[in-house]
Order: C-alpha cells, then structure tokens, then sequence
C-alpha cells in the first residue's frame, strides 16, 4: 500500500499536462495541482501535502482567507484538504498553497489495486476558495493520464 500510494501520486502530478481540461472557473479563479508529497504515514493514515497553484486572471489582487480542494482518482474520493491561512494572490498573478490532506489507509486499500492496474487514471480537483469580500469561488480541474503510454507501469505491459 504504500508503494501504490506514492506511485500513484506522481502519475497526478504527470496528468497537470497531459489531457488536462479546465471548467470556467468563478471570477477568473483557476486552481491547479502543483505537487504532492507523502508528509507522514502509519498503518491506518497516510498524511499528505498537497501544493496547489491559485491562478488569479482579475486586475486586482485576490485576498483569500481559506479553501477546500477535494481530489478524486477515477471517480472515488482520495482526500480531502483545507486551509485557513490568508493569502493575497496578485492580480494577473499566481502563487502556490500548501494544503494536510489526510487518507484512510483502509478505505483506499481495496480501491488502490483497481486504479493501479487500470489503463488509465483520470483525476478532478474540486477548489472551493472563500475570499475576504465576496461568496465562495469554485474552481475545476481533471484530466486524464494513459498508463500504457509510461514506461513500466502495470499497464504497459
């Protein structure tokens, strides 16, 4: 399990450019996966850091005081983050978030082999972002990453 864990994450990481497709998102808000990392892990939870890229396409600055990002494998939910930390996105601008993501080890246990040797992975981050004036911002992202085409994944073969 946690071999198939990290590996799966960086096929995600692989999906921020290939087969990528954006809703329109609130107010010319955009929130895209950065990267992730395995932060701790025990028997019954992994605990992750998620680093998500907050796209503001506004003329003035965007000053959010939290968010939720869910993210989704093939339709199951993996996990969940969210933060509470202010931050001010520059207008035309972008800067990144950290964002605890904590996953049961046994709810994904059963679900990781079927997305492993699936052929292929699609993904959707799902933002919800609460900015200091204003109603919440929802954001969009999946795509889609063909495993046959990675050398030395299950499916390549």
């Amino acid at each position: 399990m946690k071999a198939l864990l990290p590996l799966l994450l960086t096929a995600l990481i692989c999906l921020q450019g290939a087969g990528c497709r954006s809703y329109e998102s609130s107010a010319g808000v955009e929130v895209s996966l950065a990267n992730l990392r395995v932060t701790d892990a025990t028997v019954l939870e992994t605990t992750m850091e998620f680093t998500v890229r907050i796209d503001n396409a506004k003329p003035e600055p965007l000053v959010l005081q939290g968010g939720v990002h869910r993210l989704f494998v093939n339709g199951i939910r993996l996990g969940q983050g969210m933060t509470g930390e202010s931050i001010e996105v520059p207008r035309f601008g972008s800067m990144t978030q950290a964002v605890s993501v904590h996953l049961s080890n046994l709810r994904m246990v059963s679900r990781i082999r079927s997305i492993m040797e699936s052929r292929k992975i699609d993904y959707r981050l799902e933002s919800s972002l609460y900015p200091a004036h204003g109603s919440r911002l929802g954001s969009v992202r999946e795509g889609v990453l063909d495993l046959q085409a990675i050398p030395g994944s299950p499916a390549a073969h």
